[in-house]
């Protein structure tokens, strides 16, 4: 065996409760095996656990161990602490059992999780030689649950869970066989059961199945003590027994009553010994449970290959038998309940008919089905959740809901008598003038095969119920508008038809109203059609007089040259009824100016913010200049002097000698633009003349200002951001002289648009 790495880990600390670690929770478990080949094995072990009697969660870790013993090494030689290898799997997963059908029954459900440890030798840095031993993977927990029937003292005794690697299994890689199905977690008491508790083998091997006892590992060991055989968790496993199956210590069953070939128990009913059993071929367990309680059972699997036992795979697990009270019931929705499981539906106008269920508990409800008799040997049969019946003819029938059917405990039945009454139709037609407006005259026309119609009831969509069998109806609108006539018979079956009235009714003469009928060209008029009863349904064709037309009821239209223009108007409806209408110079366009100017200069400043305008629009009398809201003028060409930066809106608007008037903007961006003069020497001699190098400098709106000067060397002799504050000629204003050569400057500054400004010079100074 090659081991990379040992990884020892310590599942139990000192601050655990001792109650929680001895908590009575195990009810079962098993460990398989996959050949990955080079030594490696992936195992995979579940382990089940009782989560409603508030007992311990699955371990973190499992607590591992590896023995190798049984034909060089006899493994009843073995101690605790003659492990080979003792590792720590982590949980991968924990998740519940889902509960089998029988949850139908009265009362909670056993609470089922399994956790799942599945990992790779490799993972742990394991590796498995080829071996005349076998090699036992083992795992012990403690404790079983309390109140265990068929063994004595079961809330003291633990579980084991192993696999062996034998020599045989060794020499061909080979996998072991893996089981099916976990079995249910409730049956009942003296009625007939099976389970399928078969396995599949990955290589096709053969398959024998047998009851067996539980095997031991672990005990109630208050001190906690962990490294020994009877603590809760023994870290590490206890190693083989013997060199033979079953290797650990088995679990006796509480005899008579119970067995090994019959861990269900046996009773003698006249003579004839009913025992619940497993068939060895097929792993069916069948038969007839007659004691109730809880009840340990055991599972082994072996796996044969031209008659050789390769491996024996072993489940253990816990059986609840409990005396089954029904609590399901059958429901049908929205029929009348006329007694225990039993409804009456009344259908009106239809003979397809949809019947639904709301049966309860929802998780014990399984199978549905259907059955209906509809008379001369036809039945209706489905088993679908929503059953869709076409019953023949109106009269009376009977259907049942079945639900599980077929369930020796789940099944229950309720049943529905339906009437199937006469039909009675709505329906009504209508006529009317399709060119004028009017009224519509409307004709009930509805029958019944029941003995009479009582009510009836026309909806116009206006709010109002017009009960009268005939009725003329003024529409206010046009349009496919909506009718219906609602009728109830003497079955007090109500129906109803609804049907589209296409009314488009066209009046002889036609109205419209112009915005205006005198405006400025270009000019913009709203045609306003009168008639409310005209729509976008309407085929609608508009003439301006100039070329131009529209399909709107409404339109509004520009007219570009000035003149007089006819406006012609021709309305069709879907009947192809038509009117027209003709309006001799109904618009009239007179000429507008064209307003224009330019201005100089192009580009200002806030040194010259003044500028000159200058008109050029065509066919003007009168001018109003707006100079953005700070000045004004009528003059023809007028000049103005901007107060401030930044863009400056202009708006000239110009009169025509008729009065129509143009309007036209510019924008002028008026620049904050500065000077900046740098000397390129000074004398700092103290005569008052030429002291101090300086920037001569005309900036508006400028910040970041910074002003530094270099010496050849590299070295800063001067610095300021005070744009008023210059160089004496000393280090920094303050120091001792600096001598007299070249010096080079670094002017920076931020414009008031945002714009970074550099500025970079030479200066010479003189003593």
């Amino acid at each position: 065996m090659n081991q990379n790495s040992l990884k020892v880990f310590l599942i139990l600390c000192c601050s655990c409760l001792i109650q929680q670690v001895f908590a009575k929770h195990i009810i079962g478990g098993e460990m398989t095996y996959k050949c990955l080949g080079n030594g490696d094995y992936e195992i995979e072990m579940q382990v089940y656990r009782d989560t409603t009697g508030g007992g311990a969660d699955f371990d973190p870790q499992a607590a591992i161990a590896i023995y190798r013993c049984g034909t060089n090494l006899d493994c009843f030689s073995l101690d605790q602490g003659d492990q080979n290898i003792l590792f720590g799997p982590e949980l991968l997963f924990s998740r519940p059992v889902l509960p089998n059908d029988l949850l139908c029954l009265e009362g909670d459900p056993p609470g089922v999780e399994e956790g799942l440890y599945r990992f790779k030798l490799s993972d742990f840095g394991i590796s498995l030689d080829l071996s005349s031993d076998s090699y036992f993977i083992v795992y012990q927990r403690c404790c079983r649950n309390i109140g265990i029937n068929n063994i004595r003292n079961a809330e003291d005794r633990g579980s084991t869970f192993y696999v062996e690697i034998t020599p045989e299994s060794q020499q061909i890689c080979n996998s072991s066989p893996v089981f099916n199905n976990f079995p249910d977690l409730v049956i009942c008491q003296n009625f007939e059961m099976t389970f399928d508790h078969s396995a599949t083998d990955p290589d096709g091997d053969s398959l024998v199945y047998y009851f067996e006892k539980p095997l031991d590992g672990g005990g109630n060991d208050t001190e906690l003590r962990v490294n020994t055989c009877v603590g809760a968790i023994p870290i590490p496993p206890c190693p083989p027994r013997a060199n033979s199956a079953p290797f650990f210590t088995e679990l006796n069953y509480t005899s008579p009553v119970f067995g090994d070939t019959f861990p269900l128990g046996k009773s003698n009913d006249g003579g004839v010994n009913t025992t619940v059993t497993i068939d060895s071929m097929t792993g069916i367990i069948s038969g007839v449970p007659t004691i109730a309680g809880l009840f340990v059972v055991s599972v082994a699997v072996e796996e044969y290959r031209d008659g050789e036992l390769l491996s024996i795979i072993r489940r253990d697990f816990q059986y609840v038998v409990g005396d089954c009270v029904r609590n399901i019931e059958a429901v049908i929705v929205g029929d009348v309940v006329v007694g225990d499981r039993a409804y009456r539906s009344t259908i009106c106008q239809q003979n397809n008919v949809v019947f639904e269920h709301a049966s309860t508990p929802n998780f014990a409800v399984g199978d549905i089905q259907w059955e209906f008799d509809l008379g001369d040997g036809q039945d209706f049969i489905s088993t679908r959740d929503e059953a869709i019946v076409t019953f023949p003819s109106p009269g009376v029938y009977e259907g049942t809901l079945i639900v599980n059917p077929g369930s020796r405990n789940c099944e229950d039945r309720a049943t529905v008598t339906v009437n199937i009454l006469p039909e009675t139709i709505a329906d009504f037609s209508f006529e009317y003038d399709q060119c004028a407006p009017g009224f519509v005259s409307f004709v009930n026309e509805s029958s019944t095969k029941s003995d009479g119609i009582q009510e009836i009831n026309w909806d116009f969509s206006d709010g109002r119920l017009y009960n009268a069998d005939n009725v003329e109806y003024l529409f206010p609108t046009s349009g496919n508008l909506p009718v219906s006539l609602t009728v109830r018979d003497v079955n007090n079956c109500t129906v109803t038809k609804t049907d589209f009235v296409p009314y488009f009714p066209l009046a002889p003469e036609i109205f419209i109203a112009p915005s205006a009928s005198l405006a400025c060209a270009p000019a913009s008029v709203t045609f306003d059609n009168l008639d409310t009863l005209i729509s976008d349904e309407y085929d609608i064709t508009w003439d301006f007089g100039d070329g131009g037309g529209s399909p709107s009821v409404s339109p509004t239209y520009t007219y570009e040259a000035p003149g007089i223009y006819t406006v012609n108007l021709d309305i069709r409806n879907p009947f192809d009824c038509r009117t027209t209408l003709e309006l001799p110079g109904l618009i009239e366009v007179t000429p507008s100016p064209i307003a224009d100017f330019t201005f100089t200069p192009e580009e200002l400043n806030v040194v010259d913010p003044t500028a000159d305008f200058f008109d050029n629009s065509i066919a003007a009398v009168a001018w109003d200049w707006d100079f953005n809201g700070v000045g004004s003028s009528n003059e023809t060409n007028p000049s103005f002097t901007f107060p401030d930066t930044g863009m400056q809106v202009i708006q000239l608007i110009v009169t025509h000698p008729n009065g129509c008037m143009d309007t036209t903007s510019q924008l002028i961006d008026i620049f904050p633009s500065g000077e900046l003069f740098m000397p390129n020497a000074f004398t700092p001699n103290g005569d008052g003349q030429n002291d101090i190098f300086i920037p001569v400098a005309l900036l508006f709106g400028s910040n970041d200002f910074s002003f530094s000067i270099w010496n050849r060397w590299g070295e800063q002799v001067f610095y300021s951001d005070n744009i008023n504050t210059g160089w004496n000629g000393t280090k920094n204003n303050s120091g001792k002289n600096s001598p007299p050569g070249v010096y080079s400057y670094l002017i920076e500054f931020t414009d008031s648009r945002g714009a970074t400004n550099l500025v970079k010079g030479y200066a010479t100074l003189l003593r």
